[in-house]
């Protein structure tokens, strides 16, 4: 039934939308490492391969844009000592059994990356790609996409998968809309496998690429699956957030050759004993906060601290970012006077360290359905190393695509049509309703982000909890009156769904922890707790979402 494509079409108001349905034994949604390993090894099991992604598989994704870094044990540093290291900067609430994998598999799996053209430099814990600036992660990318081309995988972009269809109790594929074309497309898959990244764009403040909009974790909630420890979401402490300039990180040398300081001139982390080079790795969640409380005080300067860059001042943590600095200086500080006016800085949302929940090999608790990367919890804990999380997407990506291919052999094929259907009567829905009757999705999307960042950022409180899930309340009420007159609007409604969803996780999940750990920081209880070593399940249950606590899985 390899590449078997049906064709229909349904309108109820006029509109002709086109609706498609594909097979293929392993779906793999989602175009960044995680997805381009999982299909790789998919494909390396002999079975059929579709991998769908909303932009050019290896761009537009967060891989694209990361430093291009990993950490692992590689030389000097052994399993043992990698699995303790992320396990402590998790603050213990890491999956044991998912450390101990990653720290067991990384050395072999990073290395494998060579034999697919992936120029791969280590050292003492640590290894590196390195692309065109600001993209350095294209160095992994764009080698994984031509090795995954090459071996027979088919590639499919421009497309949002909105959501998985189930038979019984099992997934069966997904459905998605093409945004060029306001297409409806039915996969019909044996297995799937969800790689589709985070949700940082529900902030207003974010360093992640505009389609990172949290498909994956809104699909998997509605389809059953356990979703866990959505309250940490990492934010990256040295973020540009100059009005009129896009927003992008300082690499944390940058920022140390200049003097990061408050309205008052003081240089507020180094009087509390930390160095943006020396701590970046193990404490981005403890600068981040010590940056966001300046400006929570009213210390900073247009909710911003404010980095001095007049006289660069080399130290041994930054003597190699003196290139990247001046990359920065003429990409996009050119038409700023340096010598007379200071950058404004401040925390951007950078990772999601929770996600769907996964035994070792990618499985979810629903049949069918597999994750890796980014989209999965219980790797990182409270808080991820720098350099883990593409580490976490070569390991768990392999570990997934073997995985999905095994159980595709073994499964066969059930229709989709029906979910199909009944996402062309929502688009068809969305294009019906009077132009003036409610907000555009773009509208909608703005007041979200504003307030996740003033609510449910860096420093949390009951107050402004409950101030989100008002305005949640809100946001949810003018969805259902949203208007979507053409395809890329439709595509922008489709996201702002799977945002809210994300967002309420998140911030039920942040209300439920009364304790502050890692990323997660409340005002009214602003120590950790021992009572707290539990990780939080978000979970579907009928039309409710349904919150419990659990153990920390240990190790065997």
């Amino acid at each position: 039934m390899r590449n078997k494509v049906h064709a229909s079409a349904f309108g109820e108001t006029g509109d002709r939308t086109a609706m498609k349905t594909m097979n293929a034994d392993v779906l793999v949604i989602g175009g960044g490492a995680a997805g381009l390993r999982a299909a790789i090894e998919a494909r390396r099991s002999m079975v059929d391969v579709l991998l769908v992604s909303k932009t050019p598989p290896g761009l537009g994704n967060c891989t694209a844009y990361a430093g291009g870094g990993f950490q692992g044990p590689l030389g000097k540093l052994t399993p043992e000592e990698h699995f303790q290291r992320t396990v402590k900067g998790g603050k213990f609430l890491n999956n044991r059994k998912l450390v101990e994998t990653m720290s067991r598999d990384a050395r072999s799996r990073l290395m494998e990356l060579r034999e697919f053209g992936v120029k791969l430099e280590t050292g003492d814990g640590t290894a590196s790609v390195s692309g065109p600036f600001p993209m350095n992660g294209t160095g992994l990318t764009f080698p994984l996409v031509d090795f995954a081309r090459t071996s027979g995988v088919r590639m499919m972009q421009n497309l949002i998968a909105v959501r998985l269809c189930r038979a019984g109790n099992r997934v069966v594929g997904a459905v998605g809309f093409n945004r060029l074309n306001g297409e409806v497309l039915g996969f019909q898959a044996k297995s799937t496998i969800l790689a589709s990244g985070g949700a940082g764009q529900i902030y207003a403040r974010t360093d992640t690429p505009v389609g990172t909009t949290g498909e994956g974790y809104a699909m998997a909630y509605g389809a059953g699956a356990r979703i866990m420890d959505m309250e940490f979401v990492q934010f990256f402490p040295f973020g540009l957030v100059e009005q009129g300039l896009p927003m992008f990180l300082f690499n944390p040398g940058v920022a140390e050759m200049g003097k990061l300081v408050n309205n008052r001139g003081e240089e507020f982390l180094k009087a509390a004993g930390f160095s943006p080079g020396r701590d970046f790795v193990q404490h981005r969640d403890t600068l981040s906060r010590l940056i966001w409380k300046e400006i929570h005080e009213g210390r900073g300067d247009q909710d911003a601290a404010l980095l001095d860059l007049r006289a660069p001042r080399p130290t041994q943590y930054s003597l190699n970012m003196l290139g990247e600095l001046d990359e920065i200086k003429r990409k996009w500080l050119s038409k700023f006077d340096l010598a007379a006016r200071n950058l404004h800085i401040a925390p951007l949302a950078h990772y999601f360290m929770g996600g769907v929940e996964i035994d070792e090999d990618g499985r979810t608790d629903v049949p069918g359905l597999y994750a890796a990367g980014e989209v999965t919890g219980g790797i990182d804990g409270a808080n991820r190393l720098g350099g883990n999380a593409l580490t976490n997407t070569i390991v768990f990506g392999a570990r997934a695509g073997r995985a999905a291919a095994q159980h595709a052999k073994t499964s066969g094929f059930e229709h989709v049509d029906s979910w199909a259907r009944e996402l062309q009567e929502h688009v068809a829905e969305l294009r019906s309703r009077p132009a003036g009757a409610g907000s555009r999705p773009q509208e909608i999307r703005r007041r979200l982000q504003r307030m996740m960042v003033r609510n449910v950022g860096v420093i949390r409180s009951k107050e402004g909890l409950q101030s989100a899930f008002d305005c949640l309340r809100e946001l949810r009420n003018d969805l259902s009156r949203i208007h979507a007159s053409n395809s890329w609007e439709l595509g922008a409604a489709l996201e702002v769904e799977a945002m809210l969803t994300v967002a309420e996780m998140v911030a039920r999940c942040a209300s439920e922890r009364t304790e502050s750990r890692g990323a997660h920081y409340r005002l009214d209880y602003p120590n950790e707790s021992e009572s707290w070593l539990k990780n939080i399940i978000v979970q579907r249950s009928g039309q409710e979402m349904r919150i419990e606590r659990r153990e920390v899985i240990q190790a065997p």
